[in-house]
């Protein structure tokens, strides 16, 4: 009986899930059809919804991820990001790294469609070595995404530590391993493609350090801050928030813009239905279902694990969708085990590099005019080695 309880629940989220149009009101009927099939009362679903809203967590990664978007916005407005490819240009020797350091720099800063702010600038540097408008977006997309394993700016990662109860800095040097993978699977490609390095003669001035130093200040400040000083994430995105309306002496009017500019709606909503959805996964006693169903059939974890978190990524191309979605269901057993979580994110985030409604993968794909199926081609391969060798360290960690 609780096998086919928790199975009918599960069919039925997909289905909506599938037949979705907006993922914040397909996570809030989704509760909703969640409580009335375990028996939720009317009375106790809404004070799960309003316990859910005041709880300082959701509190806490909704003004996160809203402060991240406004200092995207912010830097953007101010210019920092022509300083940075105008000093990049200066800085390296080896053209190739022209083609990966951009979008790798500019992926530090979460935004949605991130990858185009950085396609012009590979597209100038590819066509040095003439790369094919399907490798320029390879390498755009690719390295525009390396650091969301555990970059703590992300929303995903955030929404992650978030739900384990675990401190962000913690989930993200676990899965730290994951960057330095997929930055040398990268590398690898990228050698593969230009073999013989075009090396330019130079003759660096400080002023070009300089240049990149002013450039990068911000994202460096937010690494000090939260990696280092173990500062709330929330009060360093103020703190960096401030110093640059100090810096660049934004009037009074462009700051309230600025503050206007990061509000996204529908990503904020996503996040506070999820935490909604976890809420009342909790009440409904759902998620205490899933051991018990796993003792008693002898199935690993990991199977409906990866399932899950890959066809919600897959499905959704976002990483706090595919968390919010997978996560909370298997909420009893990823708190007992953080190679459990590291194990879900990394399948959830191959379906997300491999979906073909990704917002990046989309419009850089436009940008370069390229044919899809030979993106793919050169996209699978790496992220299925990838994949493997996350999955690797989870086992080598202990997983089960």
């Amino acid at each position: 009986m609780l096998t086919i309880k928790l199975i009918t629940i599960v069919v039925i989220i997909v289905l909506l899930f599938i037949l979705k149009k907006e993922l914040w009101l397909f996570m809030l009927f989704a509760s909703l059809i969640l409580s009335i099939l375990s028996g939720v009362t009317p009375q106790k679903f809404f004070i799960g919804v309003l316990h859910a809203l005041s709880d300082i967590s959701t509190i806490r990664i909704v003004t996160s991820i809203y402060l991240i978007i406004t200092l995207g916005t912010v830097l953007a407005a101010t210019g920092y990001f022509k300083k940075l490819t105008n000093s990049l240009d200066r800085l390296l020797p080896d053209l190739r790294f022209s083609i990966v350091i951009p979008p790798a720099l500019l992926g530090l800063l979460p935004m949605p469609a991130g990858a185009m702010m950085s396609a012009p600038m590979v597209k100038e540097s590819g066509k040095k070595f003439n790369l094919s408008p399907e490798d320029m977006t390879f390498f755009n997309y690719w390295f525009r995404h390396i650091w969301e394993y555990s970059w703590p700016l992300y929303p995903g990662l955030i929404l992650a530590a978030t739900l384990v109860d675990l401190p962000i800095t913690t989930l993200a040097i676990r899965q730290s391993p994951m960057i330095v993978l997929a930055a040398s699977l990268g590398l690898l490609f990228l050698c593969a493609r230009i073999a013989q390095p075009e090396i330019k003669s130079l003759s660096i001035s400080p002023s070009a350090f300089l240049e990149f130093f002013t450039s990068i200040w911000p994202i460096l400040s937010i690494i000090i801050l939260v990696i280092v000083l173990k500062i709330n994430l929330v009060a360093a995105l103020i703190s960096v928030l401030i110093l640059c309306f100090v810096i660049h002496k934004m009037r009074f009017r462009m700051i309230l813009k600025s503050l206007k500019d990061g509000f996204a709606p529908k990503t904020l909503l996503l996040i506070v239905s999820v935490m909604v959805f976890k809420k009342i996964l909790e009440i409904s006693g759902i998620v205490a279902l899933v051991p018990q169903i796993l003792m008693r059939y002898s199935v690993p974890v990991t199977v409906p694990l990866f399932l899950s978190a890959f066809f919600a990524g897959f499905v959704t191309g976002i990483n706090s969708a595919f968390v919010g979605i997978s996560f909370p269901i298997f909420l009893s057993v990823l708190k007992s085990d953080i190679d459990l979580t590291f194990f879900a994110y990394i399948s959830g985030f191959a379906g997300v590099l491999l979906s073909p409604v990704h917002l990046c993968l989309v419009v850089t794909k436009e940008y370069y005019k390229a044919n899809l199926a030979k993106v793919y081609i050169r996209l699978l391969p790496a992220v299925i080695l990838l994949l493997s060798f996350g999955i690797f360290i989870a086992y080598v960690r202990g997983i089960k």
